[in-house]
């Protein structure tokens, strides 16, 4: 059985702009792994290409669990539905009491049944957050999922996600060196390792 995601010559490019270039890494399965850097080198782009949203244009990705959730930048809710309806969505029998808990979990259990386009960004980003965690996938792809949140919301949002993804495969991307940290597992800095890449 596999132990890693095995990303090998890995190229993407968007019309003329090359984003991704002949990329070799492992990513650990059962474990959070952060990629960090700046903005437009390619974090959401090798995301995307994990989870088979979007092909590659050459190389080869294996390993990656059947099984996803995503947190993508923008909450992709559906916003004439509460807070309950968007995470009840993804579970099995559309379970109420489970969607209701991790709503709480999350510091929003008292505004369970408002529709989301009522909500600030920090808390849509929360329910998105809730969705991807009640599904109950292998691996979780979150890109950026605690933009918007307030320090007290962040800290305890984080401690929600450690707690329930444990033992599961998680590729966290941010810009913020202490969420990643707080987050544990490896940080991959996708940044220097394609501008490394480009060197060879």
């Amino acid at each position: 059985m596999n132990e890693t995601i095995s990303v090998r010559g890995l190229s993407k490019s968007y019309g003329e702009k090359r984003v991704i270039s002949s990329l070799t890494l492992d990513l650990p399965l059962g474990a959070v792994t952060a990629l960090m850097g700046p903005s437009g080198c390619g974090k959401t782009t090798l995301a995307f290409l994990l989870a088979g949203l979007i092909p590659p244009d050459a190389g080869e990705i294996s390993g990656v669990p059947e099984k996803k959730a995503f947190v993508f930048q923008e909450d992709r809710l559906a916003e004439e539905f509460s807070a309950l309806s968007n995470v009840r969505f993804v579970l099995p029998g559309r379970d109420r009491k489970r969607a209701a808990e991790l709503l709480a979990r999350l510091g929003l259990g008292e505004e369970l049944s408002r529709p989301v386009r009522e909500f600030s960004g920090g808390m849509k980003r929360r329910v998105a957050l809730a969705r991807a965690l009640a599904y109950d996938a292998d691996i979780l792809f979150l890109d950026e999922p605690f933009k918007g949140l307030d320090e007290k919301s962040r800290e305890e949002t984080v401690r929600c996600t450690l707690e329930l993804t444990k033992g599961k495969t998680v590729i966290f991307i941010t810009h913020d060196r202490e969420e990643a940290e707080a987050l544990g597992g490896g940080v991959i800095d996708l940044g220097a390792l394609l501008a490394r890449e480009q060197e060879r």
